[in-house]
């Protein structure tokens, strides 16, 4: 979300807010990215502004006219969001593996049953 002077005056940011964290408390996920192209979100004391300075860090693009203080900011962004996408595919990569080694664990265990089985008709 881009934050300003005017976004954080106005309602329909507040309701935004609001509704993406209680997403990101409920689920455990992160949704929200605020990005701040000036000082408006640092200083303001409305609770929801609060609440997402608290939860978030918001990535300062105010000083976006300086080449070297854009490029940092940029490039701090962007390793996050490729923090966020290794972690994902990490998560998918362990469901994955599970899910293997899940079926794996169960075939063997289907087999040593049916052994048993066929052991114990012998048996009898």
């Amino acid at each position: 979300m881009i934050l300003s002077e005017n976004s954080v005056e106005r309602d329909w940011t507040e309701n935004e807010i609001e509704t993406v964290l209680q997403k990101e408390n409920k689920d455990g996920s992160v949704v929200l990215l605020p990005l701040a192209i000036d000082d408006a979100i640092k200083f303001t004391e409305k609770p929801w502004a609060i609440k997402m300075r608290r939860a978030h860090r918001i990535h300062d693009f105010s000083m976006w006219e300086d080449n070297n203080e854009f490029q940092e900011e940029f490039s701090q962004l962007l390793t996050e969001l490729n923090t966020d996408e290794e972690q994902k595919e990490a998560e998918v990569d362990f469901q994955e593996d599970y899910e293997v080694k899940s079926d794996r664990y169960t075939a063997v265990i289907d087999q040593k049953i049916a052994w048993n089985n066929i052991k114990y008709a012998r048996l009898s």
